[in-house]
């Protein structure tokens, strides 16, 4: 039995339904997710609230991320919880 499971990296910027449609689609795919990672560029369209309010992610990210260690907030676990 394969027992292979899937990594998704996904980098977005002022596409949130666009997105939106890629992050059903990796949900709905038959792999087991191993965790999905999101990068967003910096969006102005209002995708770190959409993502909020879906469920995809339980907090926003800092506006100014100044400081080396919050850098890695930019990347999040979405399969988690």
């Amino acid at each position: 039995m394969d027992k292979s499971t899937v990594c998704a990296i996904v980098v977005t910027y002022n596409r949130k339904e666009l997105l939106l449609e890629c992050l059903d689609a990796l949900l709905r795919q038959t792999r087991p997710l191993q965790g999905i990672y999101l990068i967003d560029n910096a969006s102005t369209d209002g995708t770190p609230e959409l993502l909020l309010e879906k469920g995809y992610i339980t907090e926003l990210p800092p506006k100014e991320l100044n400081e080396p260690w919050e850098k890695e907030f930019a990347i999040q676990n979405l399969t988690d919880g």
